[in-house]
C-alpha cells in the first residue's frame, strides 16, 4: 500500500492538495475534486485545532506527570508558563508546564539524586 505522500514530493498537478489519497483510501477515487477539496480542508482544521488545543493547555490542579503532582498556578513573580507541584515525598515547587507535558521534569532533586545513587 502506498504512503501518504506531501504534494511537493509527487508530480504536480492541476489543484493543490495536502496529500496524494487516491491509493490509500478506495472511496476518494470516487469523489468529485470538489468533495476532496473540501474532506482536506477539514482534515486540516482539525488537526489544527488539536495541535493548538494541545500546545496551549495548562496542566490542572491534580494531575499526575511521573512523581509531580500539580497543585495550582505558579505564585506570583514566577516566570510565564510555571505551575506550582508537589513530589510523591513532599517537596513543593515550580516547574515550566512544557517540562511536564515533555517529561523533562520528573521529580525532584531529592527524589532523582536517590533513584541515580547506586546501591550498596
Amino acid at each position: 500500500m502506498r504512503r501518504l505522500q506531501f504534494r511537493s514530493q509527487l508530480a504536480p498537478r492541476s489543484r493543490p492538495a495536502l496529500f496524494d489519497l487516491e491509493f490509500v483510501f478506495g472511496w476518494w477515487a470516487d469523489q468529485s475534486p470538489a468533495e476532496k477539496e473540501a474532506t482536506i480542508t477539514r482534515i486540516r482544521r482539525e488537526c489544527q485545532a488539536e495541535n493548538e488545543r494541545r500546545r496551549h493547555s495548562r496542566p490542572q490542579p491534580g494531575e499526575r506527570y511521573h512523581s509531580w503532582t500539580v497543585i495550582g498556578p505558579a505564585p506570583p513573580g514566577s516566570r510565564g508558563g510555571c505551575v506550582a507541584v508537589r513530589c510523591d515525598c513532599g517537596a513543593a515547587g515550580v516547574v515550566a508546564a512544557s517540562a511536564l507535558r515533555l517529561s523533562r521534569s520528573r521529580s525532584c532533586v531529592k527524589c532523582t539524586r536517590l533513584r541515580q545513587a547506586p546501591e550498596g
